[in-house]
């Protein structure tokens, strides 16, 4: 890996250091039947990942101590995040397809996280 690129993902290695949520692989429109039930947000996220088949990037020190409300119906995955989300004083910003990273509201992403 050459000096540009190891100065890209230096960032990125600094998310997943920090023990993060990461994952799989549907399109963010889809519609999902949501049938979360309230607990921990990092449970929610890690449940509708795998259900929905997209990829949740987190941070575990935003999601500590944090409780997600049970969400249900037929929702995308942007509804379903917004809603679990939504009381938390956080927002899930999407980077592709099928990949959202969550941070605080307010919170700016790092340029090399988007790319």
């Amino acid at each position: 890996m050459n000096e540009a690129h190891r100065a890209t993902y230096l960032p990125l290695r600094k998310w997943l250091a920090a023990g993060m949520l990461i994952m799989t692989n549907l399109s963010a429109s889809a519609q999902i039947v949501g049938d979360l039930p309230a607990q921990s947000l990092a449970a929610a996220l890690l449940q509708l990942q795998r259900e929905a088949g997209v990829n949740i990037i987190a941070p575990s020190e935003v999601l500590a101590g944090r409780n997600a409300p049970a969400v249900s119906g037929r929702v995308t995955v942007k509804e379903a995040l917004a809603r679990v989300l939504e009381r938390n004083g956080l927002v899930a910003e999407q980077v592709s397809e099928n990949t959202f990273v969550i941070r605080e509201q307010g919170a700016r992403l790092s340029k090399d996280i988007r790319q």
